[in-house]
């Protein structure tokens, strides 16, 4: 849901208010809006080699008045990062004015012609990409004929009465226990007068404003809302109760469209590797590899974070999984429906490493209002919410034991290409984990 429709939204929420009461939680029924699959992203011939130095299509990249091009420069030491200031300081963004991982990072973004980008290449120790687009991976939104209105109103009326998705992956009613594993969402805000209680709040958007940031899409507050459940017993249940010793903490990174550019990701991570994070989950991706972006992956990794994205969703069009998921540091998560079928959007090939429900999942927006959404975002945090309580058992564990138990305790469904290792399974995982501990 983009920024545009949050106004025309308050008439329809507030009618919901008074017609749709059901127990604690409200159902939020809107005609004529649903769930469809987003833009093409760009295609790439054979012969490019899937990076973002000018290959990325005008809507992935960001351009200015003056027709030049958000850049991200990546350089290898604070002597070579000098000299690039030195010279382009006039053209260095906003963004990276407030910025500081960037700086931290030896990085830094600025608007250039592709002719001085060019030039910028051929200095020794200077990475220079193109600063591409990264999108929130939930579906798109298209106006539906009567009998699909009323097959969406019952799709969330159902969210009501049960959880199918929290069930399929056996994460109902599970105590986190004591360890207080650090959970950070990458994503676009959350509502700030939502049920779910957060431990921090980080807004790279607007570093000045307020830490919180507000959720313009609902798409960050949809997400956390499977992860972690309210305090108060409003909107939906998610898999971690309430008062979990697991914490979490909102990144915003994503804006009013649901988008953010490498540069703002990779000042996120670095965020959440200075404040000791243990486990990211990122629901977007891009289609078009980065090295700058793979670097900041790697660093995570090796802070011992473990990295957990929706695989995209591009499966109708035959687009493989985006990036970050389809990094090998990261684990990347595929979409199934009730049946356990592969979500037909689900993006596919081997960096699929595991499933999770993500077609019509019943999701908490403004106000604690319930509806469902579907995409590989929304498959994502029911694996991160899994890890966490798995990493409660004993924080000593390192990440890696962590992802290894999910892999191995995942229920197969099909091909690996689509399913990955399989479904997701708490119960499974609990059951064998003093058996993998032996062998890990």
């Amino acid at each position: 849901m983009k920024q545009k429709y949050r106004k025309a939204l308050i008439g329809v929420l507030v009618l919901a208010l008074v017609l749709f009461q059901t127990g604690p939680g409200l159902t939020w029924i809107t005609e004529g809006m649903c769930k469809k699959a987003s833009a093409k992203p760009a295609e790439l011939s054979e012969s490019q080699s899937l990076n973002v130095t000018e290959q990325a299509a005008e809507k992935d990249t960001i351009t200015n008045e003056e027709n030049t091009i958000q850049y991200l420069i990546r350089t290898e030491d604070r002597e070579t990062y000098r000299q690039v200031y030195d010279k382009y300081g006039e053209e260095l963004t906003e963004d990276y004015a407030e910025q500081e991982g960037l700086k931290d990072s030896l990085l830094l973004t600025a608007d250039l012609s592709q002719e001085e980008a060019a030039s910028l290449r051929k200095m020794e120790g200077v990475t220079v990409e193109r600063d591409v687009i990264l999108r929130g991976s939930s579906e798109g939104e298209e106006l539906l004929d009567e009998e699909e209105q009323k097959a969406y109103q019952e799709a969330v009326l159902k969210t009501v009465e049960e959880k199918w998705d929290v069930l399929a992956v056996h994460g109902e009613n599970v105590p986190a226990s004591g360890a207080g594993i650090r959970v950070a969402v990458m994503d676009s805000g959350q509502d700030t007068i939502g049920d779910i209680a957060y431990r921090g709040y980080e807004n790279l958007l607007d570093p000045e404003g307020d830490p919180a940031g507000e959720d313009m899409t609902g798409h960050g507050t949809a997400v956390a809302s499977i992860i972690a459940s309210g305090q108060y017993g409003r909107g939906t249940i998610g898999i971690l109760e309430k008062d979990t010793p697991v914490q979490l903490f909102s990144v915003k990174v994503l804006d009013g469209e649901n988008e953010a550019p490498v540069s703002r990701i990779v000042a996120g991570i670095q965020w959440c590797i200075d404040q000791d994070i243990n486990i990211i989950n990122m629901s977007f991706g891009t289609p078009y590899y980065s090295a700058i972006l793979e670097d900041a992956i790697r660093e995570a990794e090796k802070a011992g974070i473990l990295m957990i994205a929706a695989v995209g969703n591009g499966g109708e069009r035959g687009q493989g999984v985006e990036y970050p998921a389809a990094f090998e540091e990261v684990l990347g998560v595929g979409s199934v429906n009730e049946k356990m079928e592969h979500s037909i959007f689900s993006s596919t090939g081997e960096q699929v490493e595991l499933s999770a429900p993500g077609e019509n999942v019943p999701v908490s927006i403004y106000w604690d209002f319930l509806t469902v959404d579907s995409g590989t975002s929304y498959a994502a945090p029911h694996v991160t919410a899994i890890a966490a309580l798995l990493w409660s058992r004993d924080e000593s564990k390192d990440s890696r034991f962590i992802r290894g138990l999910l892999d191995k305790s995942a229920r197969s469904l099909g091909e690996p290409e689509e399913y990955g290792y399989g479904l997701v399974d708490y119960r499974y995982a609990d059951r064998m984990y003093e058996e993998y501990e032996r062998v890990y």
